[in-house]
């Protein structure tokens, strides 16, 4: 039995990660056996400002295609033990540029050698097996490939056609004023023991929505709403899901599924990262569709008020 042959590409992500994190062990390894103070989630920046010179902090984002704040967040940590610095550009004075300081430049010198010893022996271990000779422009396909149309488009494009005529999925308006409340109604009449304490997403979803206090999802397939995902922002960068809920005579069609990516694919566009669910352990079919899209579960508590003492309550998060 192999899980990883049997799982095929379903098992991709976590067998690229789990090289990755042994990868990067083996390399702190090296620089702590060598009492060098360096860690290897600095690299990227490190070699670009060796590579290509004093940079700014947009045009190392770009570089790297990752956030400007994630940018920000690792040149305040080299900052502050000063191995960078910021220094006005030639060009333009009201530029800032990072670039090394003297320590930066000194620590620069003594990784050198452990980089070209690194790639030499990277390269000589992949070209050991003829598979894994080309892996780097592998790599680079597969990026390219995504960034195209990656996982997510590419999925609920190939599940709408396959389980839906017609799927739109969109934003609360007014429009969809009636429909969705009905849609909440219905679900806790035949749910009376659940309570929310959010009661303006059910009773003033547009303020919600005004006052940017948190978004609602809702599902169109064909010509009627069927479901809705209600979201609360907490913060800029945590958001919970307060209610997933689909119509029973549509729960067998992937809608919560489908759902709840899109939204985790929005707020990871807003900058959030991280996102909450509680449920009562009763609700399996929400239980699946937080399982399915990558939640893992926190903890297990009786309740979050007095008043659902007697309910085993489980809260889920996801990193985004």
């Amino acid at each position: 039995m192999n899980i990883y042959h049997d799982a095929g590409e379903l098992i991709i992500g976590t067998r690229l990660k789990r090289l990755s994190e042994r990868f990067l062990l083996n390399i702190t390894r090296i620089y702590k056996t060598l009492d060098i103070p360096f860690e290897p989630a600095w690299f990227p920046m490190f070699f670009i400002l060796y590579k290509y010179g004093p940079k700014s902090v947009t045009e190392i984002a770009e570089l790297l295609d990752i956030t400007h704040s994630a940018v920000s967040q690792q040149a305040t940590v080299l900052e502050r033990k000063k191995l960078v610095h910021f220094v006005p550009s030639e060009t333009d004075k009201r530029k800032r540029l990072l670039n090394f300081t003297n320590k930066g430049q000194k620590l620069i010198d003594q990784v050198l050698p452990v980089w070209q010893s690194i790639k030499h022996n990277m390269r000589r271990m992949l070209e050991e097996n003829p598979n894994t000779g080309n892996i780097l422009q592998a790599l680079s396909e597969i990026e390219e490939i995504s960034a195209d149309k990656d996982i997510y488009t590419r999925v609920l494009q190939d599940l709408r056609e396959h389980h839906f005529t017609i799927m739109d999925i969109l934003p609360y308006s007014l429009e969809y004023e009636n429909e969705y409340k009905s849609l909440i109604f219905d679900w806790f009449i035949d749910n009376a023991e659940t309570e929310v304490e959010n009661q303006d997403f059910l009773n003033e979803p547009m303020a919600v929505i005004e006052h940017k206090k948190g978004q609602i999802t809702l599902a169109k397939p064909e010509q009627e709403i069927v479901g809705t995902v209600a979201c609360k922002y907490h913060n800029n960068t945590h958001a919970e899901i307060l209610f997933l809920i689909v119509k029973a005579d549509w729960r067998q069609r992937q809608i919560g599924r489908i759902l709840l990516m899109d939204v985790l694919k929005s707020l990871r566009e807003l900058g959030f990262i991280k996102v909450t669910a509680h449920t009562d352990r009763k609700h399996i079919a929400a239980l699946k569709v937080l399982r399915f899209c990558g939640f893992e579960l926190q903890e297990m508590h009786q309740g979050l008020e007095q008043t659902l003492s007697d309910k085993t309550i489980l809260e889920f998060s996801i990193k985004l």
